[in-house]
């Protein structure tokens, strides 16, 4: 997750993951309790492109976890899934039909995308 958090009126950047929080610069400190109530399902963060598409998705995140997706239609039905074990990979999306699908990891919003032919 990106954060933004300000100290002495100074704002800084800090990338959080399970485990990890990675300064983006040297102005603070930031400490994290463990009983701050962040789950791993609100920690990973995807980005998705291109959109719409015609063949493949290309998700990009900061978690090199291996972890479980799932392509759902617009009636909630599940119409792929996989697993994605890399920062950056690409999912096959051309054996969908045109439409609007929503794609998930494991414990993440999903994202919305369209196939087109």
């Amino acid at each position: 997750s990106n954060v933004t958090f300000s100290n002495n009126n100074q704002l800084f950047r800090c990338v959080i993951g399970v485990g990890f929080c990675s300064e983006t610069t040297r102005d603070a400190l930031l400490i994290v309790d463990n009983d701050a109530s962040l789950t791993t399902n609100e920690l990973e963060v995807f980005t998705l492109y291109p959109n719409p598409t015609t063949e493949t998705i290309s998700i990009e995140r900061i978690s090199e976890m291996i972890i479980d997706y799932a392509i759902t239609d617009m009636t909630g039905r599940v119409v792929a899934t996989g697993r994605i074990d890399s920062l950056k990979s690409e999912v096959n999306v051309s054996q969908l039909e045109a439409g609007s699908y929503q794609f998930s990891l494991e414990g993440s919003k999903p994202s919305t995308f369209v196939k087109t032919k």
